[in-house]
């Protein structure tokens, strides 16, 4: 496989906490994948508990989706479901805020993002509040998603054991978006359904980039698939997406999966030559195409934005196999 590369944007800390609220999205955890079936499992065995539950993954593979999901499957669905995000603000001003939120999380789920990354003493605080939970149904279910391993970060001094020892009731792991690829269509339909309403004509996948979709590395998880789908709301209704509309990066993970086949790159000359060269056709010919279609098929002015003479632009597209654009601004 490829090596992995970030792209800019991509996630590096913790999971993103949207606003509170009893309604929560769930998307996530769709697919046919046997990875993210084995989450759904998860869910529906342990969300009618009240146990506290650890949701760890990467950066950007859903925690708050699966959040989402425990609080809708568990016995107080419409109870307040609140998102304490336990490094975002000031030390000082944490513990009274932490005191309030949780209050407002009675009867419902209150969720912790990233707690290894709270100040020691709101750690302590939150072993107090645990632990001094009011008796009966009223105490609010605690999840802690983060994308740290808790018993590393315990074993390396800088989360309270225990409060591990608190919040480990049980636990799951999302998996990487590379690791569930095949779901990557199904979950590109759930976004721009959920972004564009249910009215919203989803556009249909042409094989090439399909199967680009399914290989590529999304090294940035859900938050990657999220920033495509708000380019294709922008795509012209009716037509369908192409290996070229999408980002290069995508269509480079693409063409080397491509080149390398089932069997890995192969470390002949001669095959590492076309390997490389079938990287570079399949990427030129992407840019090529974009620029063609960004100034109305004019090969002139194409090849001005790309700082090449227009014989030159005309040579490669020659040699790659693109034609004019048609009507539609597809090339042949």
């Amino acid at each position: 496989m490829p090596r992995r590369r970030k792209r800019p944007g991509a996630a590096t800390a913790r999971p993103v906490a949207p606003d509170s609220g009893p309604a929560q999205p769930t998307w996530a955890l769709r697919g046919s994948s046997a990875a993210i079936a084995a989450v759904r499992a998860f869910v529906g065995r342990t969300g009618p508990g009240r146990e506290p539950v650890v949701v760890g993954g990467e950066p950007g593979s859903g925690h708050l989706h699966a959040a989402g999901a425990l609080h809708a499957a568990g016995d107080r669905p419409n109870g307040p479901f609140v998102v304490f995000d336990c490094a975002a603000g000031s030390e000082e001003g944490m513990g009274a805020r932490l005191a309030g939120e949780a209050a407002r999380a009675t009867g419902g789920t209150f969720v912790l993002v990233e707690p290894a990354a709270a100040p020691g003493p709101l750690q302590d605080r939150l072993v107090l509040l645990i632990e001094n939970a009011p008796a009966g149904g009223a105490a609010p279910r605690i999840v802690a998603c983060t994308s740290r391993d808790l018993r590393e970060a315990a074993a390396a001094g800088v989360f309270s054991r225990i409060l591990l020892s608190r919040l480990e009731g049980r636990t799951v792991r999302l998996p990487a978006l590379r690791e569930r690829a095949e779901d990557v269509p199904e979950l590109l339909e759930a976004v721009l359904r959920e972004r564009g309403g249910r009215e919203v004509t989803v556009p249909a996948l042409q094989e090439d980039a399909r199967r680009a979709l399914i290989v590529g590395d999304w090294p940035g998880n859900l938050l990657d698939l999220e920033h495509l789908a708000r380019r294709w709301l922008l795509h012209p209704p009716g037509e369908s997406i192409r290996l070229e509309d999408l980002p290069l990066d995508v269509i480079l993970e693409a063409a080397l999966a491509e080149a390398e086949g089932p069997a890995g790159p192969s470390t002949g000359t001669g095959s590492g030559d076309g390997a490389l060269r079938a990287v570079r056709d399949g990427v030129e010919r992407a840019v090529i195409l974009r620029v063609l279609r960004r100034h109305g098929g004019s090969r002139s002015r194409a090849a001005g934005a790309l700082g090449v003479h227009r014989n030159t632009l005309i040579h490669k597209m020659r040699e790659l196999g693109v034609g004019a654009l048609d009507r539609d601004g597809k090339g042949s």
